[in-house]
């Protein structure tokens, strides 16, 4: 399940990208645009808040950037496992 979110997660920074190369008809030009700054935004902030407690590296700082919650739960358990079985 957790491919398929990162692939639908994939494909929203795909659109949103390709709208800034070649925008898009209409009012869709303007919702990619407001839709990749909320995400840029938000997943950055992400980034902050989490860097430290997750004890991210720069691979990890953008796999929480581009797929936000996402990579973020998946490192959180991750270090939760391993802190479990240290002990």
């Amino acid at each position: 399940m957790t491919i398929i979110k990162r692939l639908l997660m994939a494909a929203i920074w795909l659109v949103c990208l390709y709208n800034l190369v070649v925008p898009l008809p209409g009012l869709s030009h303007t919702v990619f645009l407001v839709a990749m700054a909320v995400f840029a935004a938000m997943h950055g902030i992400m980034v902050l808040l989490f860097s430290k407690v997750l004890q991210l590296d720069t691979k990890g700082k953008l796999d929480i950037f581009f797929f936000g919650s996402i990579a973020a739960s998946e490192r959180r358990d991750a270090l939760m496992k391993a802190q479990s079985l240290k002990k």
